[in-house]
Parts: structure tokens; sequence; C-alpha cells
């Protein structure tokens, strides 16, 4: 099975809806839900690319796998970034990859046994506490300035 057009759609169908002038927090836990529920019904075949792409020799300055990913994050976060400067928009990207997708569904599953629908509230909770902190983050930073 060919994941790549199904991933496409149902992820860029609940970040299109997420954008329509919706909380940041609202946004990413529609993106993190899509993501995740993807995730599950394509276990099988994600945890297959990262097998094959695990001891690839990393491509300078290229990463291994994972750009759909950031570019959909990025999209859920964007409309936010005058809120995130700098790092405040760094890190949340950086920290919201690790939240979702298949590495983190392979933590929650076969280190700490949960099922894939807790495995995806977990990264919905986590996901949450990342933007929390984001903008925590932010506003410390603007009363400083």
């Amino acid at each position: 099975a060919y994941i790549s057009r199904d991933v496409t759609a149902e992820v860029a169908d609940a970040l299109q809806a997420a954008l329509a002038e919706e909380p940041l927090d609202r946004r990413v836990d529609r993106l993190v839900t899509a993501m995740q529920r993807m995730t599950a019904e394509h276990e099988h075949l994600l945890r297959s690319m990262i097998q094959l792409t695990v001891l690839e020799p990393p491509a300078r300055g290229v990463p291994r796998r994972g750009v759909r990913r950031v570019d959909w994050i990025e999209s859920a976060i964007r409309p936010a970034a005058y809120a995130l400067p700098g790092a405040s928009y760094e890190h949340p990207v950086s920290a919201l990859a690790v939240c979702a997708g298949i590495e983190a569904f392979v933590v929650l599953r076969d280190i700490r046994g949960l099922s894939a629908a807790r495995s995806a509230e977990i990264s919905r909770w986590m996901a949450r506490a990342v933007v929390r902190q984001a903008l925590a983050d932010a506003r410390t930073s603007h009363r400083k300035r």
C-alpha cells in the first residue's frame, strides 16, 4: 500500500480546516490528531520506513526523513509566528516534530506499552504542553524588551 497520497490528503485536510482562523492550540491539536491517526493506520509501513532509513548515512544538512512533518508543523504554527520570534518559533517546531509521527508512536507503544488510542492521546497532551510553553516563553521574552 502506498501511503503518500493518503497521508498528504488526510493531514492536508486537517491542516486546511485548522487554518480557518483557529487559535494556535486548536490548529496544533487538529494536526497532531490527524498525524497520529495516519500513523496508527499505516504503522507497519512507517516502521518499515524507519528500518530502511535509520542506518543510512545522513547527507550533509539534509534530513533523512520527516521533511513533510516539519512542513505541516510550520504551516500550523506559522499564523502565530509574529508572537513567536526567533527561538520561540524554532523550539516548538522541533519539539512538535518529536511529539507526533511514527517515532513518538514507537516509543509510546513499544516502551510504554500503550494502545494506539492512548498513544495518540499522549501525543496530543505533549503537543498542548509545547504550545503552552512556547506562548509563555514568547510572553516572557516580550516583557523583557
